[in-house]
């Protein structure tokens, strides 16, 4: 399935609700990405990019959720268990003043990282070994109108569109007028939630799609450090979401991993700079055998099959688009 494919899809069809386990499991792939950028640069807003495969693999079939209501309850407003194995020490939020770096209107974000592919192939999911690196780079307004990319060494300069309906909002202001307190995070993560639409999703449902909105609003853009900050502490009390101290991303850096166990096979990886508080990828990897079955399709997923990578592996606010830190 193409970008515009999933695109068509979500205009045809915006009754069907977000939280699907199937649907939302999860072409939300750097692989799609890996696909694309074998083929060549394409003309695609940065939220359409690079997305994160967590596969339940029912390739094409698109089923409506079927939820426990939780009748009004808040789940990701309870800030006490985290779920973790050693959890990460509380980040102590600093004052406001204590730093000023957020960007200036007419400034532009600049991401360069790697998307993984596989030799096997893709399609919504690695088919077979993460044997391919594929590097990208791209630079987002602040503004939020304009992105950019090299398209055959040419700089080539888009507007955003529109980006009303979007699900989640993500866009470069809506991100920088984010609260970068941790409680009042989670308090607007689930107000996105509640406004996503859909039947009320139960608990765990709920908790992985704010796992997954944290991931696209961390790597997206270069966020200023008291909103990372931020994010970094509210990542940890999300339900479920667990904690490791020693990591390494697919570029071989070292730093600590937010996972979650999903779908009782899937472990969807988060990992962070635990200094800077930076974002530098993801990692979805099969924990056990799994067999998915769909409509038009049926894979077996063996235990330590990767099903998804990437890395941002820098972030930096530059004063036009095109250049480089």
């Amino acid at each position: 399935m193409t970008h515009d494919e999933i695109d068509v899809f979500r205009k045809a069809r915006p009754d069907v609700p977000p939280f699907d386990p199937d649907a939302k499991s999860r072409t939300r792939a750097s692989l799609l990405d890996a696909a694309v950028a074998e083929a060549g640069p394409v003309n695609a807003s940065p939220r359409r990019s690079w997305r994160r495969a967590k596969a339940s693999l029912r390739i094409g079939a698109v089923v409506a959720a079927t939820a426990t209501v939780l009748a009004g309850v808040a789940v990701l407003r309870n800030a006490g268990e985290s779920g973790g194995i050693a959890a990460p020490p509380t980040v102590r939020i600093s004052s406001p003043a204590a730093e000023n770096d957020r960007p200036r209107p007419d400034q532009w974000s600049y991401i360069k990282g790697l998307s993984v592919g596989s030799s096997g192939g893709v399609g919504g999911f690695l088919f077979g070994k993460p044997d391919k690196r594929i590097p990208f780079e791209r630079w987002v307004s602040v503004d939020g109108k304009r992105t950019a990319s090299y398209q055959k060494g040419r700089l080539v300069v888009q507007g955003t569109g529109s980006v009303a309906g979007m699900s989640p909002p993500s866009g470069y202001p809506f991100l920088l007028a984010l609260p970068t307190d941790p409680t009042a995070l989670l308090a607007r993560l689930d107000q996105v939630i509640d406004r996503e639409g859909g039947e009320a999703p139960n608990a765990e449902a709920r908790a992985s799609r704010a796992f997954t909105i944290m991931e696209i609003w961390l790597r997206e853009v270069a966020l200023p450090s008291d909103l990372r900050r931020g994010m970094y502490e509210a990542l940890r009390r999300i339900p479920g979401v667990k904690f490791e101290g020693r990591a390494a991303d697919v570029a071989g850096r070292p730093g600590v991993t937010f996972y979650r166990i999903e779908e009782g096979y899937l472990r969807s990886e988060i990992l962070m700079n635990p200094t800077t508080h930076e974002y530098m990828g993801y990692r979805s990897i099969a924990i056990r055998d799994h067999v998915s079955r769909g409509t038009d399709s049926t894979r077996s997923i063996k235990k330590g099959h990767v099903m998804g990578w990437g890395a941002v592996t820098r972030a930096a606010i530059v004063d036009e688009q095109g250049r480089r830190p």
